[in-house]
Formats: C-alpha cells, structure tokens, sequence
C-alpha cells in the first residue's frame, strides 16, 4: 500500500512538470515577425482594404490593378493555412460600415479533427467566398477607406472577446494605409498622394495623431502585421504613411510600434505549419 502511494505521488509530480513545461513553451514559442510559431491558437482579424486608390480598374493602368487585386486575394485565402489549431480568424472589409460582421470566419480545426480532406475541403470553400467577396467589392466606386475605423473595431473586439488576454491577438492589415473617412474616431480625414506636399505635417496628420484608442485596451497583446499595397505610389508618399501609422499606433501602446519592429511588407511572411497544406 505504502509502495502504491509513493507511486502515484510521484506520477503526479512528474505530471505537473510536463503540464508546466507544456505551457511555458507554448507562451515562449513565438516567430520574429510577432506571429504563432508554436501550437495555441489565436485571435486572427484580417483588414482588407479594395477601395479605389486599390483597385480603381477604369484607368490606364487596369490590368496592373487587377494584378494588385488577385496577389491580395490570393495572400489572404493563404492566411488560414498558417495558423495552429483553435485559431479563429476573421475577415472584414476596410470601409465606413463594413465591420458589423466578418465576410469570412473560418475556425482552425482542433487536433483531434484528423479528417484531413475534411480539413482541406473547408479551405477551399473559404478560399471560394474569400475570392468572389474580393472581386466584387473591389468594383465598388463607393468604397472607403476608413482605416482607423477598422483598427479600432479590431482593437473593440479583441478587448471584447473572453479570450482577448489569454491567447495571441494578430491584426493584418492589407491596404496602401491613405485614409480617405468621411467619418473617423477624429473627424474626417482625406490624405492625399501628392509628393511635393508634406503630409506629416498637415492638418490631416494632426487629426490622427490626435487618437490614443481606449483605456481598455491597456492590457491587450496584439501582433501587427501590415502588408502595404502602393500600386503606382510614390515612395516619399509611402514613406510618409509608414511614418504617420507607425505614430498611431505608438499612440494606442503598441509595442512594435515603441520598439521598431513593426514593418510594413510586400506580401505577408508566416511560418508556415505544414498539417494542412496540400
């Protein structure tokens, strides 16, 4: 009896450094680029940005934009297929009145789903709607592009969600980020392309930087990833809204923003986890 007892007790000793061990690798595993590298699920919202300094395909140039629009299409139906199971990701448009639901969820399938067709036949599926969504929104003269809006939705519903604190928050953001916002949290704002006219400096900049987000977003961690799109943009522009987002967010307590890690890419860099590709 007494031999039983030191066996169990030391079944459940052991037990216990595995339970812990497991936890501290998967808080520690994390990429360089901020992203899940390890096996906890996230919290994943995609922006999506098709307004018309996008995909304003009545021009010249139409074909190069109807490039631009197929490369983030593709980009994000890829997304999914980077993140580890009981991830959920979201996806809404970048407009004034688009953040009311997601045009796509999709929820990572949990490790015991070992179906794997099952698996690949619902990434397909999303990939469908993801496509046809893209594509037509991106022939909507109508759209705006209400960025900060957008950001701040994001910011609501992470801080909203029961697992806000405990799993990883990610925002990705796809969008040549010029806030063009009849109605922002600051007002309306109208950047403007123009290189011989300093934006940092302006009216419109002073606006944004104006806004420090919510108190009750003190406690977030939120990983941001931002793909900047600049079809014929020229760079000192593009240098300037690099410049004036990364403000905002320092504004709002992002780390990556204080610390200089946060980049704005081409096209999105993830490692990948290979369960599920084809």
């Amino acid at each position: 009896m007494k031999q039983k007892l030191h066996f169990l007790l030391l079944l459940f000793c052991i037990t216990g450094v595995i339970s812990c061990h497991s936890r501290d690798a998967a808080s520690s595993e994390k990429s360089g680029s901020g992203l899940v590298n390890g096996r906890q699920g996230a919290n994943v919202i995609v922006l999506c940005d098709v307004s018309p300094s996008i995909s304003n395909i009545h021009t010249p140039d139409s074909a190069m934009y109807k490039r631009h629009i197929a490369d983030m299409i593709g980009q994000c139906q890829d997304i999914s297929r980077h993140y580890p199971p009981g991830s959920h990701i979201n996806y809404y448009l970048i407009s004034s009145n688009a953040f009311e639901k997601p045009f796509v969820h999709y929820d990572a399938p949990e490790v015991y789903q070992t179906d794997k067709q099952k698996v690949l036949d619902d990434l397909h599926a999303q990939d469908t709607v993801i496509a046809r969504f893209l594509d037509s929104a991106s022939k909507n003269p109508e759209n705006r592009t209400c960025i900060l809006t957008s950001i701040e939705n994001a910011y609501n519903t992470f801080a909203a969600s029961h697992e806000g604190v405990a799993m990883h928050n990610d925002l990705i953001i796809f969008s040549d980020m010029l806030e063009q916002c009849e109605s922002t949290p600051v007002g309306r704002v109208m950047m403007h392309r123009n290189p011989k006219v300093a934006f940092l400096d302006s009216n419109e900049a002073r606006k944004l930087f104006q806004y420090h987000g919510s108190p009750g977003w003190a406690d977030l961690q939120v990983n941001i990833k931002i793909i900047m799109t600049t079809p014929s943009m020229e760079s000192k522009v593009a240098q300037e809204l690099k410049e004036t987002w990364i403000q905002v967010f320092r504004n709002i307590g992002s780390e990556q923003a204080k610390n200089g890690s946060l980049f704005f890419e081409s096209s999105p860099v993830f490692n990948a986890l290979t369960d599920y590709k084809e």
